[in-house]
């Protein structure tokens, strides 16, 4: 009990400094916006946005495509190829990636080109969250800034008509320095999201190639050409073999009755 009132004590000098650091901040946020107009807040909020954004999707790709995730992918592959069905269900039951998804979709449903394509389709929206909007924030964020600068630029000599070139210069040189920071501001945003969003891009190409070739995979188990092929190579392997020898065999037999067949020479008297 006697631990209380410190403890209130504390929390109120906690909560004390975060309002005094969040005062700060507003004003900080209060100053920029002024040096550099009222572009600041809405490249402001779309940063905020796009950050919060990429972070998703960088979490999504890593979980995705780290080097557990392909290792699993490379033994679902080789299970595939190996018409293991048991080890594949295996690795399917505890893996709820997109491989692993897209590919349980594949094998419950009936085999047909349509189902495969289905099953990549549902996973599509999964693995394209987000792209179109940060594409929309890359094509918007230079605008804004050559919005911004064009305002600067009328509010300067707006400024200067006022004055007639008689007075302070002050407000003209600060129409200007809004211009060029709203320019800046836009390209600083527009190459922030640019660079996270090709690599995004990279990376969902590569996953869409890895999907297919597990459909071709799927695709060649159901028409016999994959594992059953590989389950029946001994099989082959004996027929051939059974095939060769009879085959020789046939041959021995033509050579001697050939051979019974051909006529005699004259016999050597003694």
């Amino acid at each position: 009990m006697a631990m209380t009132p410190l403890r209130a004590g504390h929390r109120e000098r906690v909560g004390a400094i975060m309002a005094v650091m969040l005062q700060e901040f507003a004003d900080a946020l209060q100053q920029i916006a002024d040096r550099t107009g009222w572009v600041t807040w809405p490249l402001l909020a779309i940063s905020v946005i796009a950050v919060t954004m990429m972070v998703e999707r960088a979490l999504f790709w890593y979980r995705t495509n780290r080097a557990g995730a392909r290792r699993r992918l490379a033994q679902m592959s080789d299970s595939l190829a190996a018409g293991d069905r048991a080890g594949l269900v295996r690795l399917l039951r505890r893996d709820n990636g997109v491989y692993a998804t897209v590919l349980r979709d594949m094998l419950d449903s009936p085999g047909s080109e349509a189902v495969a394509t289905e099953a990549v389709e549902r996973q599509r929206p999964r693995l394209e969250r987000f792209m179109p909007a940060l594409s929309t924030i890359i094509t918007v964020c230079p605008m804004l800034g050559i919005l911004g600068t064009v305002t600067g630029i009328i509010a300067s000599f707006e400024a200067f008509a006022r004055q007639q070139a008689t007075a302070d210069l002050g407000e003209v040189s600060r129409g200007i320095a809004e211009a060029l920071w709203s320019t800046a501001g836009g390209l600083t945003v527009t190459m922030v999201v640019l660079f996270p969003y090709n690599i995004f891009r990279a990376q969902l190409d590569r996953t869409l190639g890895r999907i297919e070739v597990l459909a071709a995979q799927v695709s060649d188990i159901r028409s016999g050409v994959g594992g059953r092929s590989a389950s029946n190579k001994p099989h082959a392997a004996e027929d051939s073999s059974a095939a060769g020898q009879e085959q020789s065999s046939a041959v021995d037999d033509g050579a001697a009755e050939t051979s019974a067949q051909a006529p005699r020479g004259p016999e050597s008297t003694g």
